[in-house]
């Protein structure tokens, strides 16, 4: 997968992009995250510049792929995790399957799990 981590000390930020979008639509905020704690950009599997991957993928195998990267990285956390629209979904699933991997949530105009039991045909 591809990151990027920019800035130092503080709680980790990792930004969650939302369908259709990857890292670097967030570039902006990411720098200036930086400019006060650790920031990650990171592409999901299947977007951006990570590697190219069946689509959809279960949003368990998502936030286990996310736990991997930031491992990987060498990045402890806990982290604040800022999900955009489906980058939601995936940030409350990873603060539900690994509490103690989160120190927050920023929501930005999120999906909802039920949003499917809400759509016209």
């Amino acid at each position: 997968m591809a990151a990027h981590r920019m800035g130092v000390d503080g709680v980790p930020v990792v930004w969650l992009a939302g369908g259709g979008m990857f890292g670097l639509y967030y570039w902006n905020v990411h720098a200036l995250a930086a400019g006060f704690t650790t920031s990650v950009l990171y592409d999901r599997l299947g977007t951006g510049w990570s590697d190219v991957v069946d689509l959809p993928r279960p949003g368990s195998r998502v936030t286990d792929d996310l736990r991997e990267l930031l491992e990987a990285i060498g990045l402890p956390g806990p982290y604040v995790l800022v999900g955009h629209s489906l980058g939601g979904l995936y940030a409350r699933l990873f603060a539900k399957r690994f509490p103690d991997d989160v120190a927050g949530l920023v929501l930005l105009d999120p999906t909802h799990e039920d949003i499917a039991t809400f759509l016209a045909r």
